[in-house]
Formats: C-alpha cells, structure tokens, sequence
C-alpha cells in the first residue's frame, strides 16, 4: 500500500511539472500508463516460482508411484495430473517473459517521458511512439492477467486431482 501512495505521489509530481510544457497532455497519458502498469505489476507478483517447483516435482514424484496405467479408474486421472507439470512450465517460462518486457517497457515510458518533458520529440511522433507503448504496455498487462489465472485454475486442478493420485497411492 504504502508503494502504491509512492506511485501516485510521484505521479503527481511529475504532472505538475509538465503543465508548462506543450506535450503536458501526453505527458499525463504516459504517466498514467506507467502508474498503470506499475499497479498491474504490484497485484501480478503472486507468481511463486518456488511454490509451483515443488507442485511440480510432487508431481512427478507421484505419476512415477502410480504403476499400472492399463487400469481405467487411474488412467483417466493420471494423464491429466502429468499434463500439469508442463502448464506450470509454461506458467513459469511465460511469468519471465512478462517479467523481462515489464522491465522493458517501463523503461522505454519513462525514456519516452523525459524526451517529451524536454520537448525532444513534439507532435505526430510523440504520439506515435506513445500509442506503440501504450499497445505493449496493454499487451503485458493482458498477459499478466493471463497468467494469473491461469495459474489460479492449474493450482486448482492439482489440487483436487492430487488428492485422488495420494488416495489411490495409499490404497
């Protein structure tokens, strides 16, 4: 909460600083959609790397014990609960992804803030640039977004399908 107050307070600042300036319209956008994605970033970084490496070695620890495949009561649940370890692969590989592009574009809105609060670009190229980074910055928080629940429904799915495999192991 208290890095949210520094979002904002900051964002504030720089706002009052660019009202003399002729881009002060685009460089309230670009300040929103930093403070914008800087928010997203804060209610993404529920992705636990650690927690999702040992769902995933439980497992394949667990798939390994199960044995005989050919009966139809295990068969229908065992496929489904190998087929998690390679969605929370995916999670894990797609989570560092965002992560490097989330570094990426803020840096390039705040590169492109300082250019237009010094007037170095102006008018049609201003924009340009801005509404490109605007697009990525909605694609990162999309796949932010994504991700989250995607990992939401995956943790849920080992979940109820890992206390069926322990049952069935400890029978």
């Amino acid at each position: 909460m208290r890095f949210l107050f520094h979002i904002i307070v900051i964002g504030l600042i720089m706002i009052s600083y660019s009202c003399n300036n002729p881009n002060s319209e685009i460089l309230i956008e670009i300040n929103r959609q930093i403070n914008r994605l800087k928010i997203e970033r804060l209610e993404y970084a529920n992705v636990d790397s650690l927690k999702i490496a040992t769902i995933r070695k439980t497992i394949k620890s667990n798939y390994y014990k199960i044995g005989d495949l050919a009966k139809d009561s295990i068969k229908s649940i065992a496929m489904p609960y190998s087929h998690l370890d390679k969605s929370f692969k995916q999670i894990i590989r797609m989570d560092k992804i965002i992560r490097l592009d989330y570094r990426k574009t803020i840096s390039q809105l705040h590169d492109l803030y300082i250019d237009a609060e010094r007037n170095i670009i102006d008018g049609r190229g201003l924009k340009n640039y801005f509404d490109e980074e605007k697009r990525i910055t909605e694609s990162i928080i999309q796949r932010m977004q994504f991700n989250s629940q995607r990992l939401e429904s995956e943790i849920t799915k080992f979940d109820s399908l890992n206390t069926i495999i322990v049952n069935h192991l400890n029978n």
